[in-house]
């Protein structure tokens, strides 16, 4: 079983690739059906495929990640996670369209076909909201900052550290501020049992009201 631990950040460099290209391979399929007819202005050409606004590809990812997330990163089974993604992209004519260039590029431009009316050479034109080419600054992603608790780093990783925790009951942590402050301190973790949830006694302590403290990120470490 194939296993990626990381940030997703990090999934889309290295992982990234792949899923487009499976997502490019299961959309050419669908796309050939079409036999070259844009689905907006009907003239034949050469037809791309376009993700529906709100059905981004990396939207669709981030979706397939949420059970994967472990506050600080992702750790992800693989095969089980591509899988998840394939099928969020089906049906495959509700998360694309498959468009000619010119018509490809005004969609990307925040216009859009009304499907009450008749599709012509032209588009009967209105806002939407930004597609996955312009978004990048409004997507929402896992959460991994310091708007949502700030990072959490167990090292080496996060079961390995619970194993340790578990045995040795005490973690030594460092916690850095916005302004690159850090603190150093001990965890002592006496309660701590199989039944504790390590981010949420991290969360509910040592990260308690971090944006009051402006907390940026808190690393835990057993030793060993």
């Amino acid at each position: 079983m194939a296993r990626f631990i990381g940030t997703i950040e990090d999934y889309e460099k290295f992982i990234g690739p792949r899923i487009r290209n499976i997502v490019n391979t299961l959309a050419k399929s669908e796309r050939n059906k079409k036999n070259g007819i844009c689905e907006f202005c009907k003239k034949k050409s050469e037809l791309q495929s376009a993700h529906k606004h709100g059905k981004g590809r990396k939207e669709l990812i981030y979706e397939a990640m949420k059970k994967y997330d472990n506050g600080s990163y992702l750790d992800i089974d693989l095969e089980e996670c591509e899988t998840e993604i394939i099928e969020l992209h089906k049906p495959l004519n509700q998360v694309f369209y498959f468009l000619c260039m010119e018509c490809h590029r005004k969609y990307d431009s925040k216009s859009i076909v009304d499907e009450n009316e008749e599709s012509n050479n032209d588009f009967s034109v209105k806002k939407i909201e930004d597609n996955e080419t312009t978004q990048k600054t409004t997507e929402i992603k896992p959460k991994y900052d310091i708007r949502h608790g700030g990072q959490i780093i167990l090292l080496p990783d996060k079961e390995t550290f619970r194993k340790n925790l578990l045995k040795r009951k005490k973690a030594n942590w460092t916690i850095t501020y916005e302004n690159g402050k850090e603190e150093k301190g001990t965890w002592i973790a006496s309660n701590f049992t199989e039944s504790s949830n390590v981010i949420s006694n991290i969360r509910g302590g040592y990260l308690r009201d971090w944006k009051n403290k402006k907390i940026m990120k808190a690393v835990f470490e057993v030793e060993i």
